[in-house]
């Protein structure tokens, strides 16, 4: 009777060289259409946000990272993110499960990523500050040597852009 479709899907993910995963924050909008003769109007598009801030994960013994992030109680509607990230070189594999959680059969649903998303590294410059997360739901790092970066502030509301904006997020700060 309706339909569901994520987009402009945005992961950050923070992996440090020995104590594996420190951080992920994932960002996503959903936007929920009807098919055919539905009663119910569907929920306007609404930007998500997910996060795992707790102590550093290893990896499992297969040599992934499952995580369960959780929710921003703003998320419309309510929803629980699983994210299975692999590490493959100099890039990390990734395979993203959303489950709606605040309805039952048949308004439900699950949405996973069709093939695994390539998460591509990058280093940070020595000092510099980096928002991970976007506008959305952030946190600021402090980069520490030019592989490891330690959290120095969450930002609920996001972050503030750059103008221009670069890549990777550089010298911002919360809203």
């Amino acid at each position: 009777m309706y339909s569901v479709r994520l987009s402009n899907i945005r992961l950050d993910v923070t992996v440090h060289p020995t104590d594996g995963l420190t951080s992920m924050i994932v960002g996503d909008t959903m936007n929920e259409g009807t098919i055919g003769t539905c009663s119910n109007l569907p929920q306007p598009p609404n930007r998500q946000g997910f996060s795992y801030l707790g102590v550093p994960r290893a990896a499992d013994m297969n040599g992934a990272y499952v995580m369960t992030s959780q929710a921003l109680p703003t998320n419309a509607p309510k929803t629980a993110f699983t994210v299975t990230l692999t590490p493959s070189g100099n890039t990390l594999a990734s395979t993203v499960r959303w489950v709606r959680t605040d309805q039952t059969a048949p308004l439900d649903w699950t949405v996973t990523t069709p093939t695994p998303i390539t998460l591509t590294r990058r280093t940070c410059e020595v000092g510099k500050t980096y928002c991970l997360g976007g506008t959305n739901q952030g946190m600021l790092y402090q980069c520490v040597d030019g592989t490891q970066m330690t959290r120095t502030k969450l930002c609920t509301p996001g972050c503030t852009p750059t103008e221009p904006p670069r890549t990777p997020h550089i010298d911002e700060a919360c809203n």
